[in-house]
C-alpha cells in the first residue's frame, strides 16, 4: 500500500468521522428544539403565571486535515492543510413579562409549534445524512468483502427513515410537554416564585452573544475528533532508494452550546386534558417510531441479503461467508441471514 492509498484511507476515515459528527449534531440540536417546544406547549397553558422564558443553542463543527510528505535524502517535501468549518445552528427565543402582564397563549403555542417543527426538520436532515453515510460505509465494506456492488437504499427505506425521525421527534416533544406540565403542577406548586435554568450555573451568555431573549448561564460541550499517522516509505528505483516520510494529521471539534430558563408561579389551571393528550400522543408516536425503526432494519437486511446472495456461486460442498457457514448440497443452498457489520 503506497502513501497515496494511506492518504485516501485517512481521508476516508476523517470524512466519515466529520459526517457522523455533523449528523449527530443535527440530531442533538433538533432534539433540544423539540424538548423546548414540547415544554413551551405546556407553558402556553400557564402563561399567566409565567414571568420570563428564554433559550439559546448553537452547534458548530470545525477542523483541519494536514498532509506532509518529505523526501528525506533531498530534504524536499510539501505540506498541505485543508481547513473546514460549519455552523450548523444558532437559535434563541423566548419572552419577558411583568407580573401583571397577560401573555397570549396562542402566540406562545405557535412559537412552541415552530420550535417543534424546526427540531423535527433538523432531526430529519440528521437521520437522512446518517442513513446516507451508513450506506457509504456498507458499500465500502461490501465491495471489500464480496467484490460486488451494493444495492442502494430504496425510496421506501428513506421514507421509513423520515417516518421514524418524524414520530420520534413528536414523542420527544410530547414527553417533554408531559414532564414540563408535571413540573409546573407539582414541583413548584407551593412556591410563589421559582427560577429554573439549565445549566443551573455557569458562564452567563450576556456580553458574548446578542441574545436578548436569554441572558442566563450556558454550557458548552466539545467533542474532539483527532487522527494522526506518520510512516517512512522506501521507493526502490534502478539507481537509488528514496525514503519518503508521510504524515497525515486531522483535527476536528464539534461544539454544542446551550442554555435555557423559566421564571414561574404556581398554576391554578386544570392540567388533566393536557396531561392526557401529551401521554397519549407520546406513547402513540413512540410506538410508531419503534415500528418504522424495525421496518428500516428489515429493509436494510433484505437489501444486503439480496446483494450478497448475487456474489455467491452454487457449488457442491461447504463454504463460508466470514461469520456464518453456507451449506450447499446439489442445487440447493441454505444461508443464515445476517446484517453486514
Amino acid at each position: 500500500m503506497g502513501w497515496t492509498d494511506r492518504f485516501w484511507n485517512a481521508y476516508r476515515v476523517v470524512t466519515n468521522t466529520v459526517i457522523e459528527g455533523a449528523a449527530n449534531s443535527l440530531n442533538a440540536a433538533g432534539s433540544l428544539a423539540c424538548l423546548l417546544g414540547g415544554a413551551g406547549v405546556s407553558l402556553s397553558y400557564s402563561m399567566s403565571e409565567t414571568i420570563k422564558a428564554g433559550y439559546f443553542g448553537s452547534v458548530g463543527v470545525a477542523g483541519t486535515v494536514n498532509l506532509d510528505v518529505t523526501a528525506v535524502e533531498f530534504n524536499y517535501g510539501f505540506n498541505q492543510t485543508i481547513p473546514f468549518r460549519r455552523d450548523l445552528l444558532e437559535k434563541s427565543g423566548g419572552g419577558s413579562y411583568a407580573l401583571n402582564d397577560f401573555a397570549n397563549p396562542g402566540t406562545i403555542f405557535m412559537i412552541s409549534s415552530l420550535a417543534i417543527l424546526s427540531g423535527t426538520t433538523l432531526r430529519t436532515f440528521g437521520a437522512n445524512l446518517k442513513k446516507w453515510q451508513q450506506n457509504r460505509e456498507d458499500k465500502y465494506h461490501f465491495i471489500a468483502k464480496y467484490s460486488t456492488d451494493l444495492e442502494p437504499p430504496s425510496y421506501k427505506e428513506y421514507l421509513y427513515v423520515n417516518a421514524e425521525s418524524f414520530f420520534n421527534s413528536l414523542a420527544i416533544a410530547s414527553f417533554s410537554s408531559l414532564l414540563a406540565k408535571n413540573v409546573l403542577d407539582f414541583s413548584i406548586k407551593d412556591l410563589s416564585k421559582y427560577h429554573f435554568t439549565y445549566p443551573f450555573n455557569g458562564t452567563n451568555i450576556t456580553g458574548s452573544v446578542k441574545t436578548p431573549d436569554y441572558t442566563g448561564p450556558v454550557t458548552s460541550e466539545f467533542f474532539p475528533l483527532d487522527f494522526f499517522v506518520s510512516q517512512n516509505t522506501t521507493i526502490h528505483t534502478d539507481y537509488f532508494n528514496l525514503i519518503v516520510n508521510e504524515k497525515v494529521k486531522a483535527n476536528a471539534m464539534t461544539n454544542v452550546t446551550y442554555g435555557g430558563g423559566v421564571h414561574l408561579e404556581p398554576s391554578h389551571q386544570s392540567s388533566a386534558p393536557l396531561l392526557a393528550a401529551s401521554a397519549t400522543i407520546g406513547i402513540g408516536t413512540y410506538l410508531a417510531g419503534t415500528f418504522f425503526g424495525k421496518k428500516i432494519l428489515r429493509e436494510r437486511d433484505e437489501r444486503l441479503q439480496r446483494s450478497r446472495s448475487s456474489s455467491y456461486s452454487i457449488v457442491s460442498g461447504t463454504f463460508w461467508d466470514n461469520k456464518h457457514d453456507i451449506e450447499a448440497k446439489g442445487d440447493t443452498k441454505f444461508e443464515h441471514t445476517h446484517s453486514l457489520q
